[in-house]
C-alpha cells in the first residue's frame, strides 16, 4: 500500500485535482495528449495546404530518394543511370535480318565495359571502331562554368545524340552538358560547352544543327513564361565547333503564327 501512496498536502485542492492516489500527473498527461493532437493536425495541414515546413520536408525526401538511387554510382558499383531491364535474352546480335537493316555500318552510343562509348558495328555486331567518352576528362570540373548541368561523375553523364562523319570522326552530345568531336583515333578535336541535347543533324550550309537551351531573363508574354525560365533553342554550329546562330523555338512559333 505504501508504494502507491502520494504525498499530498492536506487542504491543497490543486494537488488533489491533478494527481490520483498513485501519483499520476493528470495535467501532464492531458498536455502531452493535446500537444500530440495539435502536431498531428498541423502535419495534416502541412501536407494538405503545403505550408511551412512542407518545402523543407519535401526537399529532404527527394534528397533521400536521390541518394538511394545514386548509391550504386557514388560507390562505383553500378551505373544505374544507364541500366534498364533487358528486353530480350542473350548478348550482342541475337537475330540477324539484313533485309530489315539499313545498309552499311551502324553507330551505337551507350555503356560498354563500364564506361560511355560510341561503337561502329558491322551488321553481325562486330565493332570496327570504338570511341571512349569520359566526361570528366573532356570537361574537367571547374573549368567550364557555362555548363549548367555538370555531371558529378562519368556515370552521371550519358550520350544523347551522335553522328558519324565520312572522315571517320564522330560528333556527339553529353545530354544538356556539351557537344564533343573526336577524330577517327579518338583524339579530342573540339568541345562546345553548352546545354546541347538530343539529335545532331548536318546543315546544308556546313556544320551542324543541334538543339540547345538557355536561361531566359525576360518574359515572352506566354503563360508560365516569367523571366528565369528555360528557353529551348536550335543552334547552328560550325565544323570547328563554334556557335554561328541561335534560334529560339518560342520565336519560331511566334513568327509562324502558332
Amino acid at each position: 500500500m505504501a508504494d502507491h501512496l502520494s504525498t499530498v498536502q492536506i487542504g491543497d485542492p490543486d494537488a488533489l485535482m491533478t494527481k490520483d492516489t498513485r501519483g499520476i500527473d493528470l495535467a501532464r498527461i492531458w498536455f502531452i495528449i493535446s500537444l500530440s493532437v495539435a502536431i498531428f493536425a498541423y502535419g495534416v495541414a502541412v501536407g494538405r495546404y503545403q505550408i511551412f515546413p512542407f518545402r523543407i520536408l519535401n526537399l529532404g525526401v527527394e534528397a533521400v530518394l536521390e541518394l538511394r538511387q545514386e548509391a550504386g554510382v557514388l560507390l562505383r558499383m553500378t551505373p544505374t543511370w544507364h541500366l534498364r531491364p533487358a528486353r530480350y535474352e542473350g548478348h550482342g546480335v541475337t537475330v540477324l535480318r539484313e533485309d530489315r537493316m539499313a545498309p552499311g555500318l551502324t553507330l551505337v552510343a551507350g555503356m560498354f565495359e563500364g564506361e560511355n562509348q560510341l561503337r561502329l558495328f558491322e551488321p553481325d555486331g562486330t565493332p570496327v571502331r570504338i570511341w571512349t567518352a569520359r566526361f570528366t576528362e573532356i570537361f574537367p570540373r571547374g573549368h567550364y562554368p557555362e555548363i549548367v548541368y555538370m555531371p558529378q561523375t562519368d556515370w552521371n553523364a550519358h550520350i544523347h545524340g551522335s553522328l558519324a562523319l565520312p572522315d571517320g570522326s564522330v560528333v556527339f552530345n553529353f545530354d544538356y552538358s556539351g557537344t564533343v568531336k573526336l577524330d577517327r583515333c579518338g583524339e579530342l578535336e573540339w568541345t562546345l560547352p553548352a546545354s546541347s541535347h538530343h539529335s545532331i543533324e548536318r546543315s546544308q550550309r556546313g556544320g551542324f544543327w543541334i538543339p540547345g537551351r538557355r536561361r531566359a531573363e525576360t518574359a515572352t508574354g506566354f503563360p508560365r513564361s516569367e523571366a528565369g525560365y528555360s528557353e529551348d533553342l536550335v543552334l547552328r554550329v560550325s565544323d570547328a565547333g563554334e556557335v554561328l546562330e541561335e534560334v529560339s523555338v518560342v520565336d519560331i512559333f511566334t513568327d509562324s503564327g502558332l
